[in-house]
């Protein structure tokens, strides 16, 4: 898990994920040679996740208002509800054939059916017991895929945005948000943002898109769920500068205790590298002696 603000980025917390298989009976020896604490659980990335984000908000130390993900993550909606629960809010990608109840027509005025659940009607019958499980309302609107969702809307719901400066020029993309209500255990579930990026090439080939769930509030602007994509980018140049200057993927080792200690000691590296280079300023030309408060918001 990483941390990024306009001061600068790092890594905070990992986790080691332990596959399932790993908790087999035949499995035992693997446990003892790589001195794995006995009675550790077994948990699945996203639960690992979910408990990185929560341990470092009930702590206080750090304050933050976002947390971004990408669809290896986004595709879960337990893992959203609990990141819900923690009071942040997530702007999660999920993959393209993702289904939601979209809650307006392509000319994004008129308003469609709302989903909704029910319990049927208690009648007797032959083959059991009468069905006491909530259903979806079989007058309830069929779910779309977001790609196809993307793809209804006229070129005038886009606004168009520059991202960044890259080695071949501006990236520049096309962003629609839209609300939606999300599934969940295929009855309607919360109401959230859906955001779809568009990045346009001069190219004819078909358009590269991204599309991301949002908890964020309903008044929030299109050009903050821009700015808070963006955000994800720094957390990859921490992963990069860790693995090519400060050797986080170059050890050997099969100890749990021996792959704790080196992420923490490459993790710690690349904090001291980052306080120092808000303390030299390198991407302003020079060092600014009297500029605290910047290392104290990148600390």
């Amino acid at each position: 898990m990483g941390y990024a603000s306009r001061k600068g980025a790092t890594l905070l917390d990992r986790r080691l994920y332990l596959p399932e298989s790993w908790f087999d009976a035949d499995h035992q020896t693997l446990w003892q040679d790589c001195r794995i604490p006995d009675g550790t659980p077994f948990q699945t990335k996203h639960e690992l996740a979910a408990q990185l984000v929560e341990g470092i908000m009930a702590s206080g130390r750090l304050k933050a208002r976002w947390v971004v993900c990408d669809e290896g993550y986004g595709d879960a909606p337990a893992f959203l509800q609990r990141l819900d629960a923690t009071g942040l809010w997530y702007l999660a990608e999920v993959p393209r054939d993702t289904k939601v109840w979209p809650l307006l027509e392509t000319d994004g005025q008129t308003e469609r059916a709302r989903p909704s659940s029910w319990v049927p009607p208690q009648t007797p019958s032959r083959k059991g017991p009468a069905p006491q499980r909530e259903r979806l309302h079989p007058a309830s609107p069929t779910k779309v895929p977001l790609e196809d969702l993307a793809k209804q809307w006229p070129s005038s719901a886009w606004q168009r945005f520059r991202l960044l400066e890259g080695h071949k020029g501006p990236l520049v993309a096309d962003f629609l948000m839209l609300r939606a209500v999300l599934p969940l255990d295929r009855l309607p579930g919360p109401e959230v943002w859906v955001v779809i990026r568009r990045k346009v090439s001069g190219s004819a080939e078909e358009p590269e898109w991204k599309f991301y769930l949002s908890n964020a509030p309903i008044e929030t602007p299109l050009a903050t769920f821009v700015r808070v994509s963006g955000m994800r980018w720094p957390i990859e140049t921490c992963f990069a500068e860790c693995k090519g200057e400060l050797g986080m993927d170059e050890y050997e080792l099969r100890f749990w205790q021996g792959w704790h200690h080196h992420m923490t000691l490459v993790m710690l590296a690349h904090h001291f590298l980052v306080r120092w280079q808000q303390r030299l300023n390198q991407r302003e030309g020079g060092p600014a002696p009297h500029d605290d408060t910047s290392l104290a918001h990148a600390s």
